[in-house]
């Protein structure tokens, strides 16, 4: 399989402000040995799950102090050599760097889940013991802000549920989620998790496309023969926030049209204008495998530009609302012997 060249453009959830290492004080010297070897160097990993945990801290303390207080535990009595968690919130909504190595840095924060997770650490303590609160409005919203950046440029559905390592979680959960022995992040923050899930797809629902496709895979054929009919394999990611209906009065079909070396489209019988159905609906980050897509090739040899591009019936192609489509190079031979999976000889 052929990874696909076209892909979808970055996702507009922007990120919040978030203050560095730099910004709260961390000696940096804590993440060294005594010969100067960093103890835990940064490893990086797409990210799957966003994990929200509560610190069990004072619920009044300055948010910098407990913060470098959190990575002194972490990095030096527990000798991690940093900090665990990916990023910090305080009471007051500001948002701080945690783990050194930024975006997809692998934290400690899940025992078992930390590679394609981001920990997010919500400063105090937020339930089941004593001195608990309930988290301030300013803290949800910062907290909504990130997951929502954070789904937006991993392409996380934030409303979903996927398998993790060897769970089915949520893709924003909670600690306990993981580890049924402790009450983290508190009752009182863990019951705002549903609507934190949901603040976050409204942000994304707010600046993202609806009509967004990337082309992940694809084993279209470079050589074909004339009129000849092929079968080939595409995988398609929904980016856009449409979910890709697979029947109904508008389904969503893959298609394709050829175009001669001069760009001019170049029309086909009505026959060979083929459109290949979803097996099922999608959902925003979702993918889509299409085995068999059919394909024809012109009936004229030539050198032409095959353009595979999503259809939604009675609405139009993906490609007129700003979805890139996936060019490939085709060579058109008239019948001779050359590689291919040939479906139908005419």
């Amino acid at each position: 399989m052929a990874q696909a060249t076209a892909s979808a453009r970055a996702l507009a959830v922007g990120q919040p402000a978030i203050i560095p290492r730099s910004g709260w004080g961390a000696d940096e010297s804590l993440r060294f040995d005594d010969q100067g070897n960093e103890i835990w160097p940064p490893e990086h990993c797409p990210v799957r799950k966003i994990v929200v945990h509560h610190t069990v801290t004072s619920n009044e303390a300055d948010p910098v102090e407990t913060i470098r207080a959190i990575y002194y535990y972490h990095a030096v009595i527990r000798g991690h050599g940093d900090i665990g968690y990916n990023y910090l919130v305080d009471r007051y909504g500001n948002i701080y760097e945690g783990r050194y190595g930024g975006p997809d840095v692998v934290g400690a924060h899940v025992g078992g889940y930390n590679r394609g997770s981001v920990g997010v650490g919500a400063m105090g303590t937020y339930g089941n013991l004593a001195g608990s609160v309930e988290p301030s409005d300013e803290l949800l919203e910062a907290i909504a802000d990130l997951a929502a950046w954070e789904c937006g440029r991993s392409l996380i559905n934030p409303n979903e549920s996927s398998l993790f390592v060897d769970k089915v979680t949520p893709n924003i959960a909670g600690h306990r989620d993981y580890n049924p022995t402790t009450f983290c992040p508190g009752d009182y923050l863990y019951a705002e998790l549903p609507a934190l899930r949901d603040e976050a797809w409204q942000r994304i629902l707010a600046s993202t496309p609806q009509y967004l496709a990337q082309f992940l895979d694809h084993d279209t054929p470079t050589e074909m023969l004339t009129g000849h009919t092929y079968g080939v394999e595409l995988t398609l990611r929904n980016a856009g926030t449409l979910t890709w209906p697979a029947d109904g009065a508008q389904p969503v079909r893959l298609g394709y049209r050829w175009y001669d070396e001069a760009g001019k489209r170049v029309p086909q019988p009505p026959e060979d204008e083929r459109r290949t159905p979803l097996s099922q609906d999608v959902t925003f980050a979702n993918t889509a495998v299409f085995s068999p897509a059919l394909v024809t090739a012109p009936r004229e040899p030539g050198r032409y530009t095959l353009r595979w591009d999503l259809l939604q019936e009675g609405v139009g192609w993906f490609s007129e609302r700003g979805s890139p489509t996936l060019d490939v190079t085709v060579t058109v031979s008239s019948p001779v012997s050359i590689g291919g999976r040939v479906l139908d000889n005419r």
